[in-house]
């Protein structure tokens, strides 16, 4: 042993239950590469934890980093050299070994060369992070920095973006008391609005292990006492695990989707969901002083969901998702595709029904609809109208038509469509994360959440609060944008009449549809009646007659929240019939003359016939063509190699004839004519000629 290390183990470390014996070591020190060089035996320690823990600090002024472990032997690298130690594992202790060449008179070798000679330049560290938080991947990391003359491995930057994100995140191993650990960190409630906290958490152990966890922001809470339909779902490919995420919010008429918060949990059961809507309300009561009570939810066809929020609010109105329901019947409509036109019949026709604007109209749209296809005997016709009454007919699952619940989503396109884009979004959530590292991530998803919807944001450049210029507001009503308004003024330059009628305490204003102009009052009422008592005896004929007239229900107070029968309506909430009306009755203050002039001028139509008209002009029908093709058709058969074209053959439609083309300005035969000025051979095309141009012709 040499003078240097016998003076560490002398003075520097404690040697207790330190064991010299050679034996019982038993290690032979061969000098050579790797794990053949020469280490000497610098400590013991009692178990092999104690030696971990004691390495993770600064051991002989060096950081140590674990490589692997062969049988009983545990190696480890210097984060800041190349050397290595190595502890050895017996059944009472463990023993440390460290290179010989380490020591070099007591003092740590090379160690600020080595360093700084290793990694990614510590001027790059700071410019790499700040560039890979605001979403820039590592291939394009790299490009970018190729563009200025910097070379980067990319190995090695996946390693440092590793440890920094271990660093910032914590280590993927988890257990449920680091979960519980974090959730009563995070339990309490902060003063700050729009900083994220535990709403509620709660675990089990028995039978099976069980965890679930709500996050979210005293703003986002804030939303609930606007809305009385909540709409509900989960996502899932969040977390390495494969635990789903369940998202719960409302939607503004402006069809934008706020959302409440969100739930970590492992399982989709109707637990879960109860869990979820139950914080949700311990929430609004702790935060708002409010018992929040919606009666509306609107979801997937999902049991567990509808299961869950009965449990905690009383039900009283479930719709099912449009969306879910027409991918469903389109993967049972792929049985039709040996008869596309049917199949594409039969999808028009539910569509039709889904936009049915009552519920009376609705039931009397399903059974015309079985009845227009009950003759049909194919067995995939028989199939599928089995499958719709079974499923898409039946009482509990038929929620999914827009008069269900008019001015609210008959879909959940809205919650989807937030998980794609607020929630794995590029600069959100891009990969999978194991649960501790998905929760810390959430957490500055969720703020963002929070800080998109606050009036006003600090500045630090102004060092004071400034307006939000990204601003999500909650629409209490439609926004009205000006293409509404250009096409408002288009339509009403059609002077279509509009009648007003007094029909059951309310005003209804009536609209002919299409290119109708006229309309009479005897025709709106027999047009309300009809509807109301559905007295339809074919699918059809029922709506095209519905779809013949727009019926505006307008709402004096506020004509943005007026309602209508149209499909824009129902789909969007809002739509030009609306402006019309609202116009004409002079409860829609906006300038027809200041809309007049912005509305963008039209190209000036050219000249002559349409576009869609000239094929009538150039083509001819078979028989005028057929007539013209005998009239030049000549029965050819020669064998004049001099000939300018070959004869052609077309087809007239049931029989073919030859036709051979005539060389242009053809020379006569010697029989032919001569000028009487230049007597030169007179040339043929339509008429006799003269190749030499002279004025008199014969």
């Amino acid at each position: 042993m040499s003078e240097s290390s016998q003076h560490v183990l002398n003075n520097d470390l404690d040697l207790t239950g330190f064991h010299t014996d050679e034996e019982s070591l038993e290690i032979e020190n061969v000098k050579g590469r790797g794990r053949n060089k020469e280490y000497e035996p610098v400590c013991s320690f009692k178990s092999l934890e104690t030696a971990k823990n004691l390495l993770k600090n600064r051991f002989f002024d060096s950081q140590w980093t674990q490589l692997n472990t062969i049988n009983n032997v545990v190696w480890f690298k210097c984060k800041l050299c190349a050397k290595r130690l190595k502890v050895v594992c017996f059944d009472d202790h463990c023993v440390a070994h460290i290179e010989d060449s380490y020591f070099v008179d007591g003092v740590h070798s090379d160690n600020e060369k080595e360093r700084i000679e290793r990694g990614i330049p510590e001027n790059l560290r700071t410019k790499l992070l700040s560039l890979y938080n605001a979403g820039v991947k590592p291939a394009s990391l790299i490009s970018s920095f190729r563009k200025e003359g910097i070379i980067l491995e990319k190995q090695q930057l996946n390693n440092f973006l590793k440890n920094e994100k271990k660093k910032k995140l914590g280590s993927k191993a988890f257990c449920l008391k680091d979960l519980i650990d974090y959730a009563e960190t995070k339990k309490s409630v902060p003063d700050d609005i729009n900083e994220v906290f535990v709403v509620d958490y709660e675990y089990k152990t028995e039978p099976r292990i069980e965890f679930r966890i709500f996050l979210s922001t005293k703003k986002l809470i804030s939303f609930t006492k606007f809305s009385k339909h909540v709409l509900a779902d989960a996502t899932y490919k969040v977390t390495d695990e494969g635990y789903p995420s369940l998202t719960c919010g409302t939607t503004d008429k402006n069809k934008n989707f706020h959302p409440f918060g969100i739930a970590l949990t492992m399982h989709e059961t109707g637990d879960d969901f109860e869990f979820l809507f139950n914080s949700l309300k311990t929430a609004s009561l702790k935060i708002l002083g409010e018992d929040y009570s919606p009666n509306i939810l609107i979801a997937d066809n999902a049991a567990a969901i509808t299961n869950g929020f009965s449990a905690v609010f009383d039900l009283f109105s479930r719709v099912n998702c449009w969306a879910h329901a027409i991918r469903n019947i389109d993967k049972y409509l792929n049985t039709l595709k040996h008869k596309p036109e049917l199949r594409l019949k039969l999808r028009s026709d539910i569509v039709n029904l889904q936009l049915s604007s009552t519920s009376s109209l609705f039931n009397k749209g399903k059974s015309l609809f079985l009845k227009k296809y009950e003759n049909y005997t194919d067995s995939s016709v028989v199939s599928f109208l089995t499958y719709l009454k079974d499923n898409w007919f039946k009482e509990d699952q038929n929620k999914w038509y827009e008069g269900y619940l008019p001015g609210l989503p008959s879909h959940t396109n809205n919650i989807e469509s937030f998980h794609l884009n607020s929630l794995k979004s590029k600069d959100k959530i891009v990969t999978r994360l194991s649960c501790l590292h998905y929760l810390k991530t959430l957490e500055s998803v969720i703020r963002d959440w929070s800080l998109d919807r606050e009036e006003n944001l600090f500045s630090k450049e102004l060092n004071s609060l400034v307006p939000n210029p990204n601003l999500k507001t909650f629409a209490k009503k439609p926004v009205y944008e000006n293409s509404y308004l250009r096409k408002a003024y288009e339509y009403n330059s059609l002077n279509k009449v509009i009648i007003r009628l007094s029909i059951e305490d309310s005003y209804l204003y009536f609209i002919p549809a299409g290119k109708q102009l006229t309309l009479t009052k005897d025709k709106c009422r027999e047009y309300v009646e009809k509807v109301k008592t559905c007295d339809f005896d074919c699918f059809d004929k029922m709506f095209e007659y519905i779809n013949s007239i727009h019926v505006v229900k307008l709402n004096l107070s506020s004509w943005e929240l007026s309602e209508c029968n149209c499909s824009f309506w129902m789909k969007d909430y809002m739509c030009y019939h609306i402006v019309s009306v609202a116009h004409r009755e002079t409860t829609c203050k906006f300038s027809l003359h200041n809309l007049a002039l912005s509305l963008p001028l039209q190209r000036k139509r050219d000249k002559g016939a349409k576009s869609s008209t000239k094929p009538a002009l150039i083509r001819q029908s078979i028989d005028q063509r057929d007539e013209v093709a005998r009239e030049v058709a000549i029965e050819h058969e020669s064998d004049d190699d001099t000939r300018e074209s070959d004869p052609k053959r077309v087809n007239t439609g049931g029989s073919s004839i030859v036709i051979t083309a005539v060389p242009r300005n053809q020379p006569p035969s010697d029989d032919s004519e001569k000028c009487s000025k230049c007597g030169s051979l007179l040339m043929k095309r339509r008429y006799s000629y003269c190749p030499n141009k002279c004025k008199k012709n014969i």
